[in-house]
């Protein structure tokens, strides 16, 4: 019986390609792991293919450990050729994946998006809505009873619809979530568009459960509206019954809850709160849900003369885990360059905008709003440093994420090649080449 240290030993051929060049093969993959995540690029696919290769190496080792006699036919046949080439393949393999999934952003989406538009605008989804919503209506006599059957059928307890948020994706290219668990996948909505495709995937978050249950309701003829807290990333929905608005939250199992019920009970903060319809209107209910604070803002360019027509964005930073969430809200100055804005009590960055003479300029401040506060704030634009890469979609972070990853891969690859070769070469010739 040969050791595994007395095997190394009795070889300088079989050793390069075994036990130096192996653990530096798979430290590169490390690093390519940890490249990968530095620029948002999950590399679970590189984690996969490192473990993956790691088993045929370890069964061969195995196998001329066990076997002494497998050394010297191993030698025979070029067995560090083997290795090398099997290094070669496992690297093309790995720039092929990286290739492919970092180009993924720019094809699954449309590619994904298209099949939802398919199914939302088919017979299939009119025959399955209709059929589903006289079923779950059978029994049900009035408004009431029918909103609280829809609920039944679409809260997160009822398993009808997969919840999948507090789920860890292994793989995520939004939309498309991969799972370890059922539903094992996920497609999402991307900005509440093609809602009717939750029929068919069944799952989802807050949003997909809110999304799901407006368009039964719509169908059994209720007046319904979904709403939305983007600043706390939660959504709902409200049924008009007998002259009053009545809660349904279907992914937190919630029917018939006062309004109050988020900020007193949750301890959420309703920062901009609105709802939209069936038909895409959409209305500011933040009022409804918590005191308003009302902002007054004054923007001005650098020799304090006012700016009209300024866009006005507002961004949360009230969640816990999240910070500069977009709540959606959005306004413009008037001529006098002042805006008013409503909002619920909390912590908000004010993003201001607008292109001159075709450069843009903007503005920035965080503050805190206190509840039923009246005040007044004012902001100076500014032309944006190196706008024209800023607003260059070629030059965008995600492209030269993208760019930079393949790049480095391929370097890497090439980087192991030479070395392979180099250690053929002075295998062959009995003489160390120093790298």
């Amino acid at each position: 019986m040969v050791s595994k240290i007395d095997l190394f030993k009795k070889s300088s051929d079989f050793e390069p390609f075994t036990k130096p060049t192996y653990i530096l093969s798979n430290f590169i993959i490390l690093l390519t792991y940890l490249f990968l995540h530095i620029v948002n690029i999950k590399g679970t696919l590189i984690i996969l293919l490192y473990i993956g290769s790691l088993v045929p190496f370890l069964i061969e080792t195995k196998q001329i450990i066990t076997t002494p006699n497998n050394y010297s036919s191993a030698k025979n046949q070029n067995y560090d050729l083997k290795i090398a080439d099997f290094l070669k393949l496992k690297y093309i393999l790995l720039f092929v994946i990286i290739l492919i999934y970092s180009l993924s952003p720019l094809y699954l989406p449309d590619i994904l998006i298209n099949q939802m538009n398919g199914y939302s605008t088919s017979q299939t989804f009119n025959q399955n809505v209709n059929e589903l919503t006289e079923i779950i209506l059978l029994n049900s006599t009035n408004d009431y009873e029918k909103t609280k059957a829809l609920y039944d059928w679409s809260n997160i307890n009822s398993k009808n619809i997969y919840g999948v948020y507090s789920k860890k994706a292994f793989i995520q290219i939004y939309p498309l979530h991969l799972y370890l668990t059922p539903p094992y996948y996920c497609i999402r909505l991307i900005e509440h568009q093609n809602p009717e495709w939750i029929l068919s995937s069944r799952c989802g978050a807050c949003e997909e459960f809110s999304q799901i249950f407006m368009i039964l309701a719509d169908n059994a003829n209720l007046t319904v509206r979904s709403v939305h807290n983007h600043g706390y990333d939660h959504n709902w929905n409200e049924v008009f019954i007998d002259g009053k608005w009545i809660i349904v939250d279907p992914s937190m199992n919630r029917f018939d809850v006062p309004p109050s019920y988020y900020e007193d009970d949750l301890d959420w903060v309703s920062t901009y709160v609105f709802a939209i319809y069936p038909n895409g209107t959409k209305e500011d209910i933040t009022s409804r849900y918590t005191n308003l604070s009302h902002l007054t803002l004054r923007v001005t360019d650098d020799k304090m003369n006012p700016v009209s027509n300024a866009s006005v964005s507002v961004f949360s930073n009230n969640h816990p885990k999240h910070s500069e969430i977009n709540t959606t809200f959005q306004t413009k100055t008037n001529s006098n360059g002042t805006c008013l804005i409503a909002l619920g009590e909390g912590n908000y960055t004010l993003v201001v905008e607008k292109m001159i003479d075709e450069i843009p300029f903007s503005s920035r401040a965080e503050l805190k709003i206190s509840e039923d506060e009246t005040t007044t704030y004012e902001l100076t634009l500014k032309a944006e440093k190196f706008y024209w890469i800023n607003n260059n979609e070629a030059l965008s972070l995600r492209t030269v994420s993208f760019i930079g990853s393949v790049l480095y891969s391929f370097l890497l690859w090439i980087v192991l090649i030479m070395y392979i070769e180099l250690k053929r070469i002075e295998n062959k010739n009995g003489k160390r080449i120093q790298l």
